[in-house]
């Protein structure tokens, strides 16, 4: 059972599944572990029946929107058509997982519109900050790091980092590629397990507190509306 206080830092898990990793093939076990581990995460995913898969834990999980090939002349209606399909089957979208920093300026007011409340996106701005806003209310999040290792995030000795999951400044996102990953008795997969059990750790000292995507994107909302109000205040 997690300690976390609410001023711990917000540390977000987001797996990327794609339609062509079958459930058997690891995305059940993951499932199984972070719910035993009540480690909530952001899945993306393709399909309506991969969501389905999902439902069993809907306390844990959220069921992002994943749009693994970005075309910057087809964004839109890639994502629209993914929006449709996930709606109409009863499952509302709040935060879509793409490989590339959208079009500034072009799909935020469709996406407000359709209830979307955060991308997750590599930026193209190196010097950006994990998280940012873009207009209609929208939030952009970064991940600092990656599974499988990528460059210096992950250390080969010992698997991770050891203080990536420790108190840090503002908001840490952390994905997880089941493509990339690989089978259950991978490299990539050991590796993801010591990750797990140092955000697991990391959760029950209180140093961190697990969050979906939407829930921080909910909280960033809350935080943002509320400066004005306090600025009024002072003011006065």
């Amino acid at each position: 059972m997690s300690s976390s206080s609410p001023s711990a830092t917000p540390v977000c898990l987001v797996i990327r599944w794609p339609r062509g990793v079958a459930a058997s093939s690891g995305p059940a076990q993951l499932l199984r572990r972070l719910v035993e581990d009540c480690l909530p995460a952001t899945w993306g995913v393709e399909t309506i029946e991969q969501a389905a898969t999902l439902d069993t834990a809907i306390h844990l999980v959220e069921a992002a929107l994943l749009i693994p090939k970005i075309n910057a002349a087809t964004a839109g209606d890639a994502i629209a058509d993914g929006l449709h399909r996930f709606n109409a089957a009863g499952h509302e979208v709040a935060t879509l997982c793409v490989d590339a920093e959208l079009p500034r300026g072009q799909v935020e007011r469709q996406l407000a519109q359709q209830g979307v409340q955060a991308i997750v996106a590599v930026s193209a701005a190196s010097d950006s900050g994990a998280v940012r806003p873009l207009p209609f209310g929208i939030w952009q999040l970064a991940p600092q790091g990656t599974l499988p290792s990528q460059r210096r995030w992950f250390r080969r000795v010992g698997g991770v980092p050891q203080d990536f999951f420790s108190a840090a400044a503002g908001p840490t996102i952390a994905s997880i590629d089941l493509a990339a990953i690989g089978s259950t008795d991978s490299r990539g997969w050991r590796e993801m397990e010591k990750a797990i059990d140092q955000a697991a750790t990391a959760s029950d000292q209180g140093q961190i507190r697990i969050a979906t995507i939407a829930d921080l994107t909910a909280e960033l909302t809350r935080q943002s509306a509320a400066k004005p109000q306090r600025s009024i205040l002072r003011a006065a």
